[in-house]
């Protein structure tokens, strides 16, 4: 588990070693305010609310960066789309791929740049299908993959119009297939939504259970 929040930590871009020096002080001060709260209130409600709400701001830190890291992966791959889409104009303008490639630069995010200066520095050393796989296997769907495969065979057969159709077909699939994810991802994230309230009214119950055996403990010490 923490080399999985490791990386989704420093995929998102943020440095581990801080961000888990935070946590640890935030968690530190939610400590020694429960600690301060069981001293003045002297009644272990206190603590059971401190350990729920330390457990609870844990869990909570840990799957925003699940949530960033998946943010951030919907949107290279929309930006996949948008590029190739790009690309498809400059292929039917008679541009060849690498040219293609190149134009794409100006359309591109920071990150998406470096991914296709990359591409075309392979293509250079490497004329083999590689740096094609290399480049769709950034990408978390694997449509993607048979996309830049398409690409690299119109390297080697050139870019006629039943190559163009090929690629056009698997573009048309790669965004269907991207708009049927964004579906199943947004029903699952009401799915996960929905136990919310049930977590909420289990606490709840927990917390009135725990006031209540503390209540009746006092009474019979007075008795």
């Amino acid at each position: 588990m923490a080399n999985n929040l490791k990386s989704n930590i420093e995929f998102i871009g943020l440095n581990y070693k801080k961000e888990m020096t935070k946590l640890l002080i935030y968690d530190l001060i939610i400590l020694v305010l429960t600690a301060l709260a069981f001293i003045f209130l002297k009644t272990f409600i206190a603590l059971i609310f401190g350990l729920i709400a330390l457990v609870g701001f844990d869990v909570f830190i840990i799957y925003s960066y699940s949530s960033k890291k998946a943010s951030v992966i919907k949107e290279h791959s929309n930006e996949f789309i948008h590029i190739i889409g790009y690309f498809r104009i400059f292929i039917q303008n008679r541009n060849n791929v690498y040219q293609s490639f190149n134009k794409l630069l100006n359309y591109s995010s920071e990150w998406m740049k470096e991914q296709i200066e990359i591409l075309l520095r392979a293509i250079d050393s490497d004329k083999s299908i590689k740096p094609f796989t290399d480049f769709a296997d950034k990408f978390d769907f694997p449509i993607a993959r048979n996309v830049m495969v398409s690409i690299y065979q119109m390297i080697e057969v050139g870019e006629a119009s039943e190559q163009l159709n090929q690629f056009t077909i698997l573009f048309e699939q790669m965004s269907q297939t991207l708009n049927e994810e964004r579906k199943d991802r947004k029903n699952k994230s009401f799915d996960f939504v929905s136990f919310f309230p049930i977590i909420g009214a289990g606490l709840v119950t927990l917390a009135l259970t725990f006031s209540m055996l503390s209540v009746a403990g006092d009474m019979l010490n007075v008795i």
